[in-house]
């Protein structure tokens, strides 16, 4: 059974927000953000609000924090037309302490470095080392490394002698060598490194 923690947030705390760069910032809880509004509620860093009188709720181990957004719209006409507001809960990147958000802000970081790496290339081709005939060619992809995987071990159990190389969206082949280098910012590192055993051991 997991224990879920919430908490009730007071004026004067302050809680931490990781913006989609990886940036932590801090805000201070004033009462315009706690206290129910005539009309829409008050919104703080990326439109999150707070709902009144309810506890805020931690989503993961991580430390975020289940938040809300508001939508607000008149009913009715007149003199019997009211405001009426909508609480929608959301996953936000808001934390309770400041090392939760140190932590996360690394953890985006390093994901948008992934990510824009891996944008960078189009496709991995395996050929034949000796007739440069194209054998496999995968995406690009974090998730394709797996398949990389097990297509060399098959050409290796078949012992097919093989290049693999990277296509960027230019159209230039490099070396699996030269992307390897660029790989050991990230853990996918150590599948190449073991892909390049692999291959050294033909």
């Amino acid at each position: 059974m997991k224990q879920i923690k919430s908490y009730m947030i007071e004026t004067g705390d302050t809680l931490y927000y990781v913006d989609k760069q990886g940036d932590v910032y801090s805000l201070e809880v004033t009462e315009d953000l706690l206290e129910p509004q005539s009309e829409m509620p008050t919104s703080f860093f990326d439109n999150y609000v707070f709902k009144p009188y309810a506890p805020v709720t931690v989503y993961d181990d991580y430390g975020r924090l289940w938040l809300w957004s508001a939508k607000g719209h008149w009913t009715g006409s007149g003199m019997g037309s009211s405001f009426n507001v909508e609480y929608s809960d959301k996953v936000a990147d808001v934390f309770i302490t400041e090392e939760e958000a140190l932590e996360f802000s690394k953890v985006r970081k390093r994901s948008n470095e992934e990510n824009k790496f891996f944008n960078s290339y189009s496709k991995i081709e395996i050929k034949h080392a000796v007739s440069n005939r194209t054998l496999n060619t995968l995406s690009f992809t974090k998730y394709s490394l797996v398949e990389l995987l097990k297509l060399v071990n098959i050409y290796r159990t078949e012992n097919t002698p093989i290049k693999v190389s990277v296509i960027d969206y230019d159209g230039n082949e490099i070396a699996y060598s030269e992307v390897e280098k660029e790989l050991e910012r990230f853990y996918w590192n150590e599948l190449f490194k073991y892909l390049s055993r692999i291959r050294r051991s033909k």
